[in-house]
């Protein structure tokens, strides 16, 4: 469980990530327990990262042997490639409302 000095710490060593950071304090445990990660024997979480997008689908996640920390380069390339992704998506959609929205023009100018 990470405290949440340690969080904005985190977070400002990733450049200041542009949304929130989860940790699991209370009810103790549950969401490690959720994602598989608690350890019951120690009574905490094993060290581990999921990434969520904003429609609640887990991207990416990784589990931590005890004593090594997350790789910042591999955080960040992972959270670009959801970022572009989801940018990617948005667009793919404007474009395919603006085809239906053309498709329709063109039925009511035809008398369609």
């Amino acid at each position: 469980m990470d405290s949440r000095s340690s969080l904005i710490k985190f977070s400002s060593d990733l450049g200041d990530l542009p949304f929130p950071l989860l940790a699991d304090f209370w009810p103790h445990g549950a969401v490690g327990q959720a994602y598989g990660v608690f350890n019951d024997e120690r009574g905490n979480n094993r060290r581990s990262i999921f990434i969520i997008d904003r429609e609640g689908v887990l991207q990416w996640t990784k589990v931590y042997e005890p004593g090594n920390l997350p790789d910042h380069p591999e955080l960040l390339a992972e959270l670009n490639k959801i970022s572009y992704s989801s940018m990617v998506q948005k667009i793919l959609d404007r474009i395919l409302s603006l085809a239906i929205a053309l498709r329709v023009v063109k039925g009511v100018i035809r008398g369609v």
